[in-house]
């Protein structure tokens, strides 16, 4: 798909290029704001990103300036909107670094709270650490006592809605054999 207009029929300067995802951030933030451009491209600098190869992972770390940004130039409810928009974006084709290791649980847990944001990984590592659980040995006799503390830790990323429903998920697979 060769977008090269935000929703709000904004055009990208001249000779700047954007990944696919980049290109969803920038359609995003455009049917928002006339200053989509000039949001990524500050934002993404802070925390040393190139917009051109921005990735899920990149987008999930700047949200939150970006959210900041936006209220210079939008009313609350256009900055909301924006920010749930973006967060589904993080959201899209989460996968497990090369170098993690998990149980078969460990590995239903992570494709739940993928659903919900693009740092399932670190959330799980963190939450197990401080359990003294090793994700590559995860039980389901683990997972009733870090349901709680996996749902807190996702709803620091993403919203109380957001990890509410991982919860109702993660109950499930307590009910699962093995």
């Amino acid at each position: 798909m060769g977008l090269k207009q935000g929703a709000a029929g904004l055009k990208l300067p001249p000779g700047v290029k954007l990944s696919p995802f980049g290109l969803k951030v920038f359609a995003v933030l455009g049917a928002h704001t006339s200053f989509a451009w000039p949001i990524i491209k500050t934002q993404c600098a802070k925390v040393g990103v190139d917009p051109a190869t921005m990735t899920a992972r990149d987008l999930g770390e700047i949200i939150g300036s970006i959210s900041a940004a936006l209220e210079q130039w939008t009313n609350p409810q256009e900055v909301q909107l924006a920010v749930r928009e973006l967060r589904a974006l993080c959201t899209q084709n989460v996968e497990l670094p090369a170098d993690a290791m998990l149980s078969d649980v460990g590995l239903e847990v992570f494709d739940v709270l993928k659903r919900y944001s693009v740092f399932a990984w670190p959330v799980i590592k963190t939450v197990c650490g401080r359990h003294g659980v090793n994700p590559a040995g995860l039980a389901r006799s683990d997972l009733a006592a870090l349901i709680t503390p996996l749902c807190k830790a996702l709803e620091s990323w993403t919203s109380p809605e957001k990890a509410e429903l991982a919860r109702h998920e993660l109950e499930g697979l307590l009910h699962r054999p093995g």
